[in-house]
């Protein structure tokens, strides 16, 4: 007779009780990282299989879609949120490390709770991505990761990012330097690939040069050891960023007259530290963003930057999430649908005049 493990079984072999065990199924916090580990081991060994969630939703519709994100973008929160009302779905929200490298972090996923998932401006690998999705839809927006077959709503980085680069040039900055972060592994994302070949082609168009001295990477590094893990991090991180990269622009034996930078808290970082060491902006150096998501203390801010349609992605991503859901035949095929994007031009490269009293 065939006999189906049972969660008492799993919680006996991993040595905890059952309901540590019902707490690590449905995602609550209090499960230590190494119980997780012999929960997930006594499941694999026994094809433990949770009777309603992996039995009754495995053919059924929870018209709930996972959205992964590793930040809180308002106005691409409420694109997804005016599509899901639209459409009839809800949404389940994992704010998560910006990196994926294993599914076993996705536990709504694991446990048949979601129809699809969005990842928004987080990192996956592509085995996080086959593995998934063979079994549910994918969408990709926002900072992506350039998996062949996937679905993507995002902008088009290169275009926006030469037409900021050409812009800079034919305000008289001949020299630019491009300012972004990589991470320990020594990647990064496919974005800052694609924001380079703008400035690059840029640059070549123009007859001016754009070496590896004119490339900054910082290593992405916030720290995670006190208050919020997202907010607190990133602001230690960007404090140290400026410094990092006023110290790199000054030992070159000719200094950039402008920075292209990757987003806008970097090019905020810049901005504090280069004001700090009393050089002026723009008339020293000029230096652009990328993103026009603004921290509320910075709604007046001088910055010029690339802005993107975030309400438009994120209602599009979630419209292309419900296509795949109703189309399931084709979800490998693959599709990016490209927004239009627009350059908001400030005090920072010229464009007005510098308001003394600026946040910034």
């Amino acid at each position: 007779m065939f006999y189906m493990s049972t969660m008492k079984d799993v919680a006996k072999l991993a040595g905890v009780s059952a309901s540590t065990v019902s707490r690590y199924l449905t995602g609550s916090t209090g499960v230590s990282r190494e119980k997780e580990l012999r929960i997930a081991r006594a499941i694999k060994e026994l094809n433990y299989e949770p009777n309603v969630l992996g039995r009754s939703l495995r053919n059924a519709e929870t018209k709930i879609v996972l959205v992964v994100m590793s930040r809180l973008i308002p106005q691409c929160m409420q694109g997804m949120l005016d599509a899901a009302r639209k459409e009839g779905y809800n949404i389940l929200l994992d704010l998560s490390e910006r990196n994926i490298d294993r599914t076993q972090t996705l536990r709504a996923f694991q446990n048949g709770l979601v129809d699809g998932i969005i990842f928004q401006d987080v990192r996956i690998t592509e085995n996080v991505y086959r593995e998934i999705s063979v079994k549910i839809p994918v969408v990709q927006c926002g900072d992506y990761t350039d998996i062949p077959g996937s679905d993507i709503v995002s902008i088009d980085n290169e275009n926006m990012a030469y037409r900021m680069a050409s812009h800079l040039i034919r305000k008289g900055y001949d020299s630019i330097a491009y300012v972004y972060y990589y991470y320990k592994d020594g990647t990064h994302g496919s974005l800052v690939d694609a924001r380079e070949r703008g400035i690059m082609r840029a640059v070549n168009e123009n007859g001016l040069t754009f070496g590896n001295e004119h490339k900054i990477g910082i290593l992405w590094e916030p720290n995670y050891e006190k208050g919020n893990r997202y907010a607190e991090g990133v602001r230690d991180w960007l404090r140290s960023v400026g410094d990092k990269v006023a110290d790199c622009i000054y030992k070159l034996p000719q200094p950039p007259r402008a920075l292209f930078c990757y987003n806008d808290q970097i090019a905020f970082g810049c901005i504090r530290a280069l004001r700090a060491r009393g050089i002026r902006i723009p008339e020293d150096i000029a230096v652009s963003g990328f993103d026009g998501q603004f921290l509320p203390t910075e709604t007046d801010s001088i910055l010029s930057t690339v802005v993107q349609p975030f309400y438009k992605i994120g209602y599009e991503a979630f419209s292309l999430m419900v296509s795949k859901l109703k189309d399931r035949d084709n979800t490998g095929r693959g599709r990016k649908i490209l927004l239009d994007s627009e350059l908001s031009l400030r005090a920072s490269t010229g464009d007005q005049p510098v308001d003394g009293n600026s946040s910034l």
